[in-house]
């Protein structure tokens, strides 16, 4: 008798192949669909960051690519940003005065200033 009632499914591996080539043709690579929209070029990485404002509240998160003007950070939680606060990635050595552009879904997207 299964365990909570289902039996488990047989993998099918000619299914699982068709799935992984529809979807590999339909999408284009992020780094390709962030470079057509935007002027520099974008650095995709996963880095411990935190972002603080100006009275002293600290929020963790990851910085998820990062170029000349900016950076894009997600939060574990949805927050909501200070219009300007500092980004810290001791990894990258970034330190740095930034202004929120967008939030969304616990996504932001900041600018340097």
């Amino acid at each position: 008798m299964p365990l909570f009632g289902r039996s488990k499914s047989k993998l099918n591996p000619d299914r699982i192949q068709r799935a992984l080539r529809s979807s590999e043709e339909s999408q284009l690579p992020p780094s390709q669909v962030r470079a057509n929209k935007r002027g520099l070029p974008r650095t995709d990485t996963w880095q411990r960051c935190s972002i603080v404002g100006d009275l002293g509240q600290r929020m963790d998160g990851v910085l998820l690519d990062y170029s000349q003007s900016g950076g894009r950070v997600r939060f574990r939680t949805h927050q909501s940003l200070p219009r300007t606060c500092t980004l810290k990635v001791p990894a990258l050595g970034i330190n740095h005065r930034v202004r929120t552009v967008w939030q969304s879904h616990g996504d932001a997207g900041l600018a340097f200033i």
